[in-house]
């Protein structure tokens, strides 16, 4: 069976049935008790499976919860991203994976700026190195892509774990795809190119940024303490090079006056966006 999960945040839902092979999940991580309610029911009537715990738990939680109630052996899980304009063909494709696929995950295609397209390359987990992709061909191998459209299988989880709950929301990709390269488990891409919209790309209020970077500093703290990077000097400097990147880019599409006061946010866990 395979398993569409959806993570909504406080908004009203609106899915497109899938075919029979697909099992539609709904972990409603909203705050809003009335958009809980109107997301249960919206699942009700359409035959959704809908879960919830009345509070923001974070991504790694969402997916954990509903790995550990629904995945048999034998089943797959696919991960949804609401920013992620999804093709047609990439349910087909997924449908044809789950069945003759070589891989326990694959990850999809995405198109970004400036001709460039993930996933990336995994070169060296220890140093953090990897090849950047300059075309939307398909790709195997040690590969870092996003959880948006991934594809995960329930044996996947049983060699190297489940989601880091430490986490909230970043660097949970980053984390599963080294974990997975550190076990010697390749992957594949998914051959259907999609376009996701992030966050960081894309105009916003400066309190909604301040809330965001406050949780991509804590994350991104978390991951970079982990022991899948080598060497203490380097891991200080991807830290603090992660973080300028997020604060050029929010201040490059939204105003550059904030770059100042965004560089003394503090690293908080879910904080409300």
């Amino acid at each position: 069976m395979i398993y569409v999960l959806v993570v909504a945040y406080n908004h009203e839902i609106n899915l497109t049935k899938l075919g029979s092979d697909f099992k539609q999940v709904v972990f409603d991580n909203s705050t809003d008790e009335a958009i809980r309610n109107k997301n249960e029911k919206y699942c009700k009537d359409n035959g959704f499976y809908y879960e919830t715990v009345k509070k923001n738990i974070g991504l790694p939680k969402a997916y954990n919860y509903v790995i550990k109630k629904y995945l048999k052996d034998g089943d797959w899980l696919s991960i949804m991203d609401d920013d992620t304009e999804i093709s047609e063909r990439y349910f087909s494709e997924v449908n044809r994976l789950t069945k003759s696929g070589d891989y326990l995950y694959y990850l999809s295609i995405f198109k970004y700026r400036y001709r460039r397209y993930g996933p990336k390359h995994i070169i060296d987990v220890s140093k953090y190195k990897v090849k950047p992709t300059k075309n939307g061909e398909h790709a195997e191998g040690y590969l870092l892509g996003i959880n948006s459209c991934s594809l995960y299988s329930a044996k996947l989880f049983k060699q190297i774990g489940l989601f880091d709950e430490n986490l909230f929301m970043d660097y949970v990709d980053i984390d599963i795809c080294f974990r997975a390269t550190n076990a010697g488990i390749k992957t594949e891409t998914i051959d259907a190119e999609l376009v996701q919209h992030f966050f960081s790309k894309e105009k916003h209020s400066y309190k909604a940024v301040k809330n965001r970077l406050s949780i991509q500093k804590h994350d991104a703290r978390v991951f970079y303490k982990k022991d899948i990077v080598n060497g203490r000097l380097r891991k200080v400097w991807l830290y603090h090079k992660d973080i300028f990147k997020f604060i050029t880019l929010y201040s490059l599409y939204n105003c550059w006056f904030w770059c100042i006061p965004l560089m003394f946010v503090e690293a908080r866990k879910n904080t409300i966006l």
